[in-house]
């Protein structure tokens, strides 16, 4: 069977660590499947879970701010772009275990992999050898109006464009999700409605916006998930498996 490499990616605050670390033990409890983890952040200090592969084992942005007299911005873009020198390592370490599934824990601001070109160019190699697909999680709790959810559907269906790859949104902090949030997401609230509320110039493109979102992505489950609780995890798992399925070759 094929390894499926999930790509975890979405907003800095978001809670991509967390919820690694926690479906990790999750799966680890509640599946019959292999399930590992990757730390693709050279910047961050503390991991929830063990990687099988750690960047930081060979590259980390302190070190690469020192080298270079880099601020800390542009020592987390270097250091992400000399990650891609050990790849071929990440690439034994997934192909010695031969899990099913590996999730990756891509770096905290999100524009660092998502909107530069070292990021698609980790994804494509990636995907000669591996089914690949991204988990792109957003914060429910973030969500105080109609125009701040579509911001963020806007940079799930960017995202998935910028990467190449089908992903699944998923929005965290389930346990911390804003009224506005949970009615539109329970389908209790039109978002024209809500942003006829919002007046101003960007309404219209508001509009557009969450057309296109809905049109491009409407065949793929949003998930609604706690990572303290682990709620949400086993829809998580099921959406993972139907894009698996269509993507890779899990029978």
């Amino acid at each position: 069977m094929r390894t499926c490499v999930a790509i975890v990616h979405g907003h800095a605050g978001s809670g991509k660590t967390t919820f690694t670390g926690s479906f990790k033990r999750w799966a680890d409890s509640n599946l019959d499947v292999s399930v590992e983890v990757v730390n693709l952040d050279p910047a961050v200090l503390s991991i929830p879970y063990r990687p099988i592969f750690d960047i930081r084992d060979y590259v980390t942005a302190k070190e690469v701010m020192e080298r270079y007299n880099l601020g800390p911005n542009g020592g987390i873009m270097k250091a992400v772009e000399e990650s891609e020198r050990y790849l071929d390592r990440l690439f034994e370490a997934i192909d010695e275990g031969g899990y099913d599934y590996v999730l990756i824990d891509t770096p905290g601001i999100m524009e660092v992999f998502v909107g530069r070109e070292i990021g698609r160019g980790i994804v494509d190699r990636l995907a000669e050898r591996y089914a690949v697909i991204g988990l792109h999680i957003m914060d429910s709790s973030a969500v105080t109006k109609a125009s701040e959810y579509i911001y963020f559907k806007s940079l799930y269906v960017l995202s998935g464009l910028r990467l190449g790859i089908p992903s699944v949104p998923i929005w965290s902090k389930a346990d911390k999700a804003t009224e506005v949030f949970m009615r539109i997401f329970e389908g209790k609230w039109d978002l024209r409605e809500g942003l006829s509320q919002e007046p101003g110039l960007y309404t219209e493109a508001a509009e557009k916006l969450s057309e296109i979102s809905m049109e491009l992505y409407g065949a793929v489950r949003e998930v609604l998930i706690d990572s303290v609780s682990m709620r949400g995890f086993d829809t998580v798992y099921d959406v993972l498996h139907e894009l698996f399925c269509t993507c890779g070759d899990l029978t």
